[in-house]
């Protein structure tokens, strides 16, 4: 390679990195290669000048010596601004992972909340659904319209029994006749929801138990007070659970009061029709399982019926 290809190569590089500088970005990083190239270039000049120094005149020696330092100078301002450029890039790719990992970081929680929200939806309309009623009955879950209300009668002998000739004091009992149907009998305080009933969790209360006596072979049942007539205003409910729709029976009953001071008493319902029903405390309930309203007073009973016996 003669002398005059080689300055004319490194002034080429020279003017190229003028044009390509200004207009580099992120990707066009490898252009700037070049660079070190042309600086190859200079370093081979240098040595080149050494060796024809002796065969040039010295004017034109001068020259090319000014010339030469001019493009190293060039050169150097050329590498401050790559290494300017090399510092923004890093700084840029930086500023990138940071908003990258902003991104996902809002993106897993716009997920989250989109979560909650489904979340919430369905549970709103679970809840609309259940349509629980205030103060309601600590009772089992209430079943489909059309399902079973009731819960098997626990028959074992021995179990919630009372012998023959015990008298309670006080007695609330009704009875029918045929054993195709069963009524349920429901007691609870006036103008309130707890409910003494057939149920196992509901057959002993402050007010009342649920009862069953050895000498009675008839279908019935009872509630009774145990050890003394317990003061208050009281509802009474006979509901017709089988058969389960459509059907309707005759049945008997009475109240009983046998306090430990006073005189005892005894209030019978009569012959009352009585209808399929839902149970009492469900949502669905009407009223009219409800048979009167009992009062205790001074060891005294009265009874405000709300079915009045049939006349046959």
């Amino acid at each position: 390679m003669s002398f005059i290809d080689l300055l004319a190569g490194a002034l080429g590089a020279v003017v190229m990195l003028f044009i390509i500088i200004p207009k580099v970005d992120i990707e066009q990083m490898e252009e700037l290669e070049a660079l070190a190239a042309a600086e190859f270039e200079i370093q081979s000049l240098d040595s080149l000048l050494l060796m024809v120094k002796s065969s040039v005149p010295d004017s034109d020696y001068t020259a090319i010596i000014e010339q030469t330092q001019r493009l190293q100078m060039t050169i150097g301002n050329l590498r401050k601004d790559v290494n300017e450029l090399q510092g923004r890039l890093s700084q840029k790719i930086q500023e990138k992972k940071q908003l990258e990992q902003q991104l996902s970081k809002l993106e897993n929680q716009n997920e989250a909340c989109r979560k909650k929200v489904s979340d919430l939806q369905k549970r709103q309309t679970k809840s609309e659904e259940k349509e629980v009623p205030e103060e309601a009955p600590l009772a089992e879950k209430q079943p489909a319209e059309e399902e079973d209300f009731s819960e098997p009668i626990d028959t074992t002998p021995g179990i919630g029994d009372y012998q023959m000739g015990f008298n309670p004091p006080l007695t609330v009992m009704i009875e029918w006749e045929s054993k195709d149907h069963w009524v349920h009998l429901y007691m609870k305080p006036k103008d309130s929801n707890f409910w003494c009933f057939y149920q196992s969790k509901r057959r002993v209360t402050p007010f009342g138990k649920w009862a069953r006596f050895k000498f009675k072979k008839t279908p019935y049942e009872a509630i009774i007070q145990e050890k003394e007539l317990t003061q208050g205003e009281y509802e009474i409910y006979a509901q017709l659970d089988k058969p389960r729709s459509g059907g309707e029976t005759i049945i008997q009953g009475f109240v009983a009061a046998n306090p430990k001071e006073g005189v005892p008493q005894m209030i019978r319902f009569g012959d009352i029709k009585v209808q399929s029903t839902p149970p009492p405390y469900h949502r669905k309930a009407t009223g009219d399982a409800l048979l009167g309203y009992l009062t205790i007073q001074d060891n005294k009973i009265t009874w405000d019926p709300v079915k009045e016996p049939i006349i046959q």
